[in-house]
């Protein structure tokens, strides 16, 4: 004779409840965050970024795209009015695969 057993719907209620468990306190905006793609919406006007639309592009931070520009390194940009730092996708692309030479 078989042990018995709780019925299967009970037992993936309770494997949901404990997969989850504590997810009710985090507040609905916070439980699903939007994807890092905000340098698409420049991107399709221009092909130039800003800092921070770079540093989502590369994957890294705007401060380290500053303390590369500091040091000479990192991808290619310009300045524009001596105040606007930019930088071209395709410096991004070759700076990714290892093209730039600085």
């Amino acid at each position: 004779m078989a042990a018995w057993s709780p019925p299967v719907s009970e037992v993936l209620t309770d494997a949901r409840t404990q997969k989850f468990r504590g997810l009710e306190k985090i507040p609905p905006a916070r439980r699903a965050l939007p994807p890092k793609r905000g340098f698409l919406d420049t991107h399709k006007t221009s092909p130039w970024l800003d800092s921070k639309a770079a540093a989502l592009y590369l994957g890294t931070t705007p401060g380290t795209m500053k303390v590369w520009r500091s040091r000479g390194e990192g991808p290619r940009y310009h300045i524009i009015q001596q105040k606007l730092v930019r930088y071209h996708v395709d410096d991004l692309d070759a700076f990714v695969r290892g093209e730039v030479a600085r």
